[in-house]
């Protein structure tokens, strides 16, 4: 197990700060890992399954202390609340600590956050393309971060060498890739690999037809709607955050229910097999990919 001499804050103790904390502990020595949250259960849980040093209420004292001592601060919160904690502790951050978030959206993010942060801090965007239909740290696990990419965003002409180290200490614990991109690519890819299969998911759901106990669920129902098990409060912002991409792939898969339901309106079978047989051979190359 590699040795690393920083002291780490996580801020947002549910699945995805759980996850760092225990990849961190499972991979790396380092001096100190703090998690700050408003919840004193899960910070004492935390504590006494080993994962943290020590677990800070979120507001206390205790948390500009642990600030002021951070090397590296991950924020594992809401869009809205990742800019605002990184306004309100600006005074608070050391002199060279490297600032990141694993917010699922990142245009507005970056840009709010430049305008205020210090010029002797980075802040680097981060997202893990990785994660579970339900939420809270006693559903986290190091494994879910285990052989996943991750994405990062440099703010333009952000320190070279925070970025390279921000990329091996994903490495280290446990990524299997580490993706860079611009705030705009990421936003309009996720919106289509992540935020639209939610939507979809719920819309779904939505649908009358599901009501009570009388509906004849095979797999392939219950595998397109497991993600619209979310966490409503922050998927409603992250849509809203990202409503401009968001906007655009959702016109675009409107756009080809339309041209499919044509197809079956018109009885023209051979271009609807091809189109199916193009999705088919597309997902089977999918595969590949991953492996």
């Amino acid at each position: 197990m590699k040795d690393l001499n920083i002291n780490v804050a996580i801020v947002g103790l549910g699945l995805i700060g759980g996850c760092f904390t225990k990849s961190i502990k499972s991979n790396l020595n380092v001096d100190k890992i703090w998690a700050i949250d408003v919840n004193k259960d899960v910070l004492d849980l935390a504590k006494e399954q080993g994962f943290i040093h020590e677990g800070i209420l979120a507001g206390s004292e205790e948390e500009k202390s642990a600030i002021r001592e951070a090397d590296l601060i991950i924020l594992c919160t809401y869009p809205k609340e990742t800019v605002q904690f990184v306004e309100d502790n600006m005074n608070y951050f050391k002199s060279g600590a490297i600032i990141t978030d694993a917010a699922g959206i990142k245009s507005n993010i970056m840009k709010k956050i430049s305008d205020i942060l210090r010029e002797d801090l980075s802040f680097i965007g981060g997202h893990p393309m990785a994660g579970r239909e339900v939420t809270g740290f006693q559903n986290s696990s190091e494994n879910i971060f285990k052989g996943a990419q991750y994405i990062l965003v440099s703010g333009d002409g952000e320190k070279d060498e925070s970025s390279d180290f921000m990329k091996q200490f994903l490495l280290q614990i446990g990524f299997g890739k580490v993706i860079e991109l611009t705030a705009a690519q990421h936003d309009n890819m996720v919106a289509f690999t992540s935020q639209l299969p939610h939507i979809i998911a719920c819309t779904l759901m939505n649908n009358n037809m599901v009501e009570g106990n009388n509906l004849c669920v095979g797999g392939s129902f219950m595998d397109a709607t497991r993600v619209a098990k979310i966490n409503c409060e922050l998927w409603m912002q992250l849509f809203m955050e990202n409503k401009t991409y968001v906007g655009k792939q959702l016109k675009i898969f409107i756009d080809d229910m339309k041209e499919i339901y044509d197809l079956i309106e018109n009885e023209k079978c051979e271009e609807l097999k091809e189109k199916l047989c193009k999705g088919s051979d597309m997902r089977k190359e999918m595969d590949s990919w991953r492996s």
